[in-house]
């Protein structure tokens, strides 16, 4: 049997009686709540952090019947370690995605000219050596769109 020592005690210890009766009851509405998945990955991951104490987090959470998602309270694993996990487990095919699409999009604008030359390359060209333009637009455009649709796929899709 645990002992409660503080109120932040005491709220532990309810919130695990709370969710191992809500195990035990699957379907009980009354004891089951959930947060939404942007909520949870809204500025990196904040409320994984240990200093998160200045909102009620009670607030954010609603009844619900089941979780699509289940996040682990293990105090051993980061904040960061969590936040990646969930970016890898519910953005990271529609970035993927996202970035190969940006990348063929900067191919054919290369392609057709409408894109300029970006940097150049020193290359064996017919026995001389002189710089070449290439163009890392592909790279560039892919990389940073599938960056940026992972860290802003839950938000978009929670629109």
């Amino acid at each position: 049997m645990a002992l409660a020592r503080s109120v932040s005690d005491m709220r532990v210890l309810e919130r695990t009686n709370t969710a191992l009766h809500s195990l035990r009851h699957p379907g009980s509405r009354m004891h089951q709540c959930g947060v939404s998945v942007a909520t949870v990955m809204d500025f990196g991951g904040r409320h994984f952090s240990p200093n998160s104490v200045e909102k009620d987090h009670d607030a954010l959470s609603f009844p619900t019947d089941k979780y699509d998602y289940f996040i682990s309270h293990s105090w051993r694993t980061s904040r960061m370690a969590k936040y990646a996990a969930l970016l890898y487990y519910t953005s990271l095919v529609p970035a993927v995605c996202a970035g190969l699409a940006a990348g063929i999009l900067a191919f054919a604008l290369t392609v057709h000219g409408i894109l300029p030359p970006f940097g150049l390359i020193e290359g064996d060209v017919f026995g001389t050596r002189e710089p070449m333009p290439v163009s890392s637009w592909c790279v560039v455009m892919g990389g940073c769109t599938c960056f940026a649709t992972l860290v802003t796929w839950a938000r978009l899709f929670d629109l």
